[in-house]
């Protein structure tokens, strides 16, 4: 008899408004102006979650996570993982190697404060990019492990 498969599901943690299609829409200055609608598909998904006996990870804007602790909090009490998005969804051919690292710093401190452990995964905003920036451990230190990034190496056409 075979195991039963292994089955695996993530989130991107972030406002309507805070995807690539929209910049042109709502600008970065405007986003603590604009409704949140955020708790509408969180509470949906964690209760379809939980009533499926299912786990999940959270890959959390540093953003979102800073004005909505206690999603980050209710993700955690629900047994998922959290990990970072970045801070505030920027492209990582717009960010280099320097400010990627801050931007992962930043969002891990955001992380923190909500009360998740350290995040040892991360996501890139966009498989577009053309930086080393793409292709490395982003945010090792001596003291503490590379973390994991889904982002892929670009490929020139």
């Amino acid at each position: 008899m075979s195991a039963a498969p292994l089955n695996a599901i993530s989130f991107d943690v972030e406002e309507y408004y805070q995807v690539a299609n929209l910049r042109g829409h709502f600008a970065r200055s405007d986003w603590d102006a604009v409704p949140s609608r955020l708790h509408v598909g969180m509470d949906a998904i964690l209760g379809a979650l939980e009533r499926h006996g299912a786990h999940a990870t959270f890959f959390f804007l540093g953003w979102i996570a800073e004005r909505h602790p206690d999603l980050v909090r209710r993700c955690l009490d629900g047994g998922h993982e959290i990990a970072s998005h970045g801070y505030e969804h920027l492209f990582l051919q717009d960010l280099g190697p320097e400010r990627l690292d801050q931007d992962l710093a930043r969002t891990e401190e955001a992380l923190i404060a909500a009360g998740a452990p350290r995040p040892t995964g991360t996501t890139g905003t966009s498989r577009a990019s053309c930086s080393d920036a793409s292709t490395r451990s982003a945010s090792s230190t001596e003291d503490s492990p590379p973390t994991s990034t889904s982002a892929a190496p670009c490929s020139t056409s």
